[in-house]
């Protein structure tokens, strides 16, 4: 079965005037605080533009800075949060069964839906129809400033959405100068694992559905990315704009030895197993469905009993990583018109196709009554099934 899931253009526009003494002073990112003993300063959520008196207490807050973002060379924000501690691995680029083609981020297993995600201190909006999670697709990776990311009482300040945490990004807004990324990547594999040795015993008699893969190159990864940025009016403003163009290459399962069968057992240890849901199918007859099952044997009609050897080998159709290619323009101006008055603008478009493919699906749980004088059964499957004419 083959599933394509597209990710709709999102354009979000926000144009805003930023009025009240301090505003500015709040700023976007939380103090970074040093706690000592017997010592309780008071804090601020991240994101929060207005300071609130009544949330005091140290929460831990992780931030990550540009350098940190450069010298781990990820050019996915999915990839740059899945290597913290309190992210769990959600919607990727590695999710292929149940994908909805977007990048979320889910703090400490709670929901990716329990996660708010902020840019430059307000929200981001949902990524999919039925993923209310937003995208981080959206994010342009070279001009993230900082991220930062709090996971405890932010709830009490934004609400449900907000019970696994925050991750705030904070862009560069004082960019200046040209900037051309290009990025070339790629998996190098070398085959070693024992279950190739399994493979390979398997692939004797049904070459077309086991085979033991070669060294492999794959999952090449292409992307250019623009930026370009001026302060004005005496660096009191600023205007930013990026694009940006990625293509990633599949890797699938049938390109690892270790994936290229689905992994059974049995009392001699590990075989090469599979579903028994697909053709030529598995008949369990009786009342109690116990084994011996029976299989198609020839055109002409008869049985046999099903074996090992009649399972369907799913795996190697499944995706490590699924193909996407994507589009991305942003561009953010703002101008501070007094020290508490701020003026800005930010502008976002996202373009991104991807297909999520698995293995065909089978016949689950069918239960059905055959009366003998049914035509289609042929003399075997008579006596299998236990009918006589009256």
């Amino acid at each position: 079965m083959n599933k394509k899931v597209t990710s709709r253009t999102k354009i979000s526009i926000a144009v805003s005037v930023a009025l009240g003494a301090g505003l500015m002073g709040a700023g976007f990112a939380p103090v970074a605080l040093a706690q000592q003993a017997g010592d309780v300063q008071r804090i601020e959520v991240t994101g929060t533009r207005l300071p609130s008196l009544s949330v005091e207490g140290p929460s831990p807050v992780t931030v990550i800075n540009a350098q940190d973002i450069r010298f781990d060379g990820a050019r996915k924000t999915e990839d740059l949060l899945n290597n913290l501690p309190q992210v769990f691995a959600d919607q990727g680029g590695n999710v292929s069964n149940g994908a909805t083609g977007t990048a979320t981020v889910n703090l400490r297993n709670l929901g990716s839906d329990r996660t708010l995600v902020l840019v430059n201190g307000r929200r981001l909006p949902a990524g999919s129809p039925i993923l209310y999670a937003a995208d981080l697709n959206q994010i342009p990776a070279p001009l993230i400033q900082r991220v930062e990311v709090l996971t405890g009482g932010a709830s009490a300040i934004y609400g449900s959405d907000a019970v696994a945490g925050v991750v705030n990004f904070i862009m560069n807004d004082k960019f200046e100068g040209l900037q051309i990324d290009l990025n070339h990547s790629f998996y190098q594999h070398e085959q070693g694992s024992p279950v190739a040795s399994i493979v390979r015993a398997r692939a004797v008699g049904n070459p077309s559905q086991f085979t033991v893969p070669n060294d492999a190159n794959d999952g090449e990864i292409n992307d250019v990315s623009i930026t370009l940025g001026g302060n004005f009016a005496n660096r009191r403003g600023n205007a930013t704009v990026f694009f940006a163009y990625k293509k990633e290459e599949a890797v699938s399962q049938s390109n690892r030895d270790y994936s290229a069968c689905a992994l059974a057992s049995n009392a001699g240890g590990f075989i090469c197993g599979g579903s028994g849901t697909s053709f030529p199918g598995q008949f369990r007859i009786g009342p109690t469905f116990a084994a011996p099952f029976r299989t198609v044997a020839d055109a002409a009609g008869n049985t046999r009993a099903f074996t090992n050897d009649d399972v369907y080998n799913y795996g190697p159709l499944n995706y490590y990583r699924r193909p996407s290619e994507s589009y991305a323009f942003n561009a953010f101006a703002h101008f501070d018109v007094f020290s508490d008055l701020r003026m800005y603008t930010e502008l976002g478009f996202h373009d991104n196709h991807t297909v999520a493919q698995i293995a065909p699906s089978g016949l689950f749980g069918q239960f059905q009554t055959v009366g003998f004088d049914n035509p289609l059964l042929s003399a075997d499957w008579r006596t299998q099934l236990g009918l006589l004419a009256p």
